[in-house]
């Protein structure tokens, strides 16, 4: 390379700022390599910025307020080859997870309400060490814990469940013919006012849940329980109905219980109808 090219490059990259492109190519014989040079070199920055853009923390920033202007990052802890960053938005609080892909970090998902969250995903929140004053922290030692988010509401819970199935015959159930229930089931928060568990003495593992899962969503107001199928369970439509409330007991144990009824249609294509009272002294 000629002396002085490199200061001749630096003037002609004012000029395409400054000057009429047009004449700089037409006027020099390095004007249309340098053009091109210097497209090549603003779309190599542009095509860097693109790919480094979640590699600093300012980056991911830019990112998130490109899904949305108000979102902000309150702050970040890396853990192997994740970055959880605590990001707010207006009066919510959520995370947003970046995950190491091919040697960049990249958005896999964020969220903020619990409507969101998946009631049988397992999450982990992750508290890191950052300050033990007036001592050091070890950074050579694992100062992260990782804790296991268990969801609950004012309604969920282990619960012992008492009552009676019976067939259901000429429209109303067979008080002859009645098959006891009592188990212990957990009642599990979907969301703030719904819980859900296993239907009669159905085992409380998932390959079950889909087939025999129960909802119930309390209305705080009144007490009034509303009883829905999880997903495939045939519950007739409108027969599900309860009450729910809290017995004040002594020494502050106070008594959480359900009483609930609804009619099913069970494997061999009978209506039947379920009675049953769940309760619990768990505070």
């Amino acid at each position: 390379m000629e002396d002085g090219l490199l200061l001749r490059i630096l003037v002609y990259y004012y000029c395409l700022i400054k000057c009429d492109m047009r004449f700089l190519f037409q006027n020099h014989k390095y004007g249309q390599i340098i053009g091109t040079l210097m497209l090549l070199l603003v779309l190599t920055l542009f095509a860097k910025l693109s790919l480094d853009q979640t590699q600093t923390s300012a980056g991911r920033k830019f990112f998130l307020q490109e899904i949305s202007k108000d979102m902000q990052i309150k702050s970040e802890i890396k853990i192997k080859d994740s970055i959880i960053a605590e990001i707010t938005q207006g009066d919510q609080t959520g995370y947003a997870l970046f995950a190491k892909t091919s040697g960049k970090y990249k958005l896999q998902q964020y969220w903020f309400s619990p409507e969101k969250i998946d009631t049988d995903a397992r999450y982990l929140i992750p508290l890191k060490i950052v300050d033990s004053s007036p001592y050091p922290v070890n950074e050579q030692a694992d100062t992260v814990l990782l804790v296991k988010v268990k969801m609950i509401n004012d309604y969920s819970g282990n619960y012992m469940m008492k009552g009676t199935e019976y067939p259901m015959k000429n429209g109303a159930p067979d008080l002859l013919s009645g098959t006891p229930i009592e188990i212990a089931r957990t009642l599990t928060a979907v969301d703030e006012n719904t819980v859900r568990f296993f239907h009669k003495s159905v085992n409380e593992e998932m390959p079950n849940l889909d087939d025999n899962g129960i909802t119930l969503t309390v209305d705080k107001s009144t007490g009034k329980v509303s009883v829905s199928p999880w997903k495939n369970l045939p519950v007739v439509e409108n027969s599900g109905s309860g009450t729910y409330q809290v017995i004040s007991g002594n020494y502050g144990i106070n008594t959480r219980r359900y009483v609930i009824e609804y009619n099913y249609i069970n494997s061999s294509n009978k209506e039947m109808y379920v009675s049953v009272t769940l309760e619990t002294s768990e505070n």
